[in-house]
């Protein structure tokens, strides 16, 4: 639906939403830049020289604002400004009290020259630039995913603007970044069912969050090894049971690869990482002393690797 400054598309479920809430009432959608000078000087300082758009739906005289479990895919036109890496171009929700709260999904497309981001409610949003340099990150493969991702508070550095790329990935910091992915509210999250997880750890709610789901199980005993590196095959369930999870059909995009090593992959990754290859999320490794692309399942995955992987998962599905 073309709405003059944006195109929004609405899922099934948001669809279903709006037609019982508009009943035999005219619905009205629309996309409007509205006056910066209404939000705080913080909220101003942030959001700069960018637009900020209102977008409302509603129903005969009634704003509809929730979608009650439905979505909308928006997308808005925007030129980065010279010194902006586009990556780090972000869409802020501007909440009730006034809160800027970073959209984790939002993707710009430079060949199109539109910003892109999915919501659940209708309300303001601004355009925003929120850039995050490391020191240690101009030689990864991964460079523009870790600004992608940090710029939208998706996954940290460790201190001293050291982003550590080499560096591995532990299961419970991986269950964190897919909940900062989902937007999930963690707070419900109170106690902890594993032995070997405090409720007052800082992933508590996430690994919990994350075994509720079937995104990620425990490994018997009672414990869910929270600081275990996880390998690249544990990495691929997780990523597409989370797709799952988000009522998202990993795309085919890729040809069909038979790894060098398929035979080391275990039972339960095997289907998960053919659908992660082929989505192209993940590819394989090359060595020089052997032939063929091997999947290494039993390696632990580093954080550019996790990195480069979520930053296409989200795209995709933005």
């Amino acid at each position: 639906m073309n709405v003059g400054l944006g195109v929004i598309s609405f899922d099934k479920k948001s669809i279903g939403t709006l037609t019982s809430a508009a009943g035999n009432t005219e619905l009205t959608v629309s996309v409007n830049k509205t006056d910066k000078t209404k939000l705080s000087e913080s909220n101003q300082a942030a959001v700069g020289s960018r637009p900020v758009y209102d977008i409302n739906v509603v129903a005969g005289k009634t704003a509809i604002h929730d979608l009650n479990g439905g979505n909308a895919r928006i997308s808005i036109p925007y030129v980065p400004q010279a010194s902006e890496d586009s990556h780090a171009v972000v869409i802020y929700y501007i909440a009730n009290d006034g809160e800027l709260i970073v959209v984790p999904n939002s993707v710009y497309d430079a060949q199109t020259g539109q910003l892109y981001f999915t919501v659940s409610h209708f309300s303001t949003y601004a355009v925003g630039y929120s850039q995050v340099n490391f020191n240690d990150t101009a030689a990864s493969f991964a460079k523009d995913s870790i600004v992608y991702l940090s710029a939208r508070k998706i996954i940290d550095g460790l201190g001293g603007n050291k982003f550590a790329p080499k560096a591995t990935m532990t299961r419970a910091d991986f269950t964190l970044i897919l909940a900062r992915i989902a937007g999930v509210q963690l707070d419900s999250y109170k106690s902890t069912s594993f032995k070997d997880v405090k409720a007052s750890d800082y992933y508590a709610a996430s690994a919990e969050w994350a075994s509720e789901k079937g995104i990620a199980g425990g490994i018997g005993g009672g414990k869910f090894e929270p600081k275990a590196n996880i390998s690249r095959e544990q990495m691929v369930a997780m990523i597409a049971r989370f797709a799952a999870f988000m009522n998202y059909s990993l795309p085919a995009n890729a040809n069909a690869l038979t790894f060098a090593d398929d035979s080391s992959i275990s039972g339960y990754a095997k289907e998960a990482a053919a659908a992660v290859q082929q989505a192209g999320i993940i590819n394989g490794k090359t060595f020089a002393s052997k032939e063929g692309s091997y999947f290494a399942p039993k390696d632990f995955a580093t954080r550019e690797e996790a990195a480069k992987m979520l930053a296409k998962l989200i795209q995709l599905m933005a």
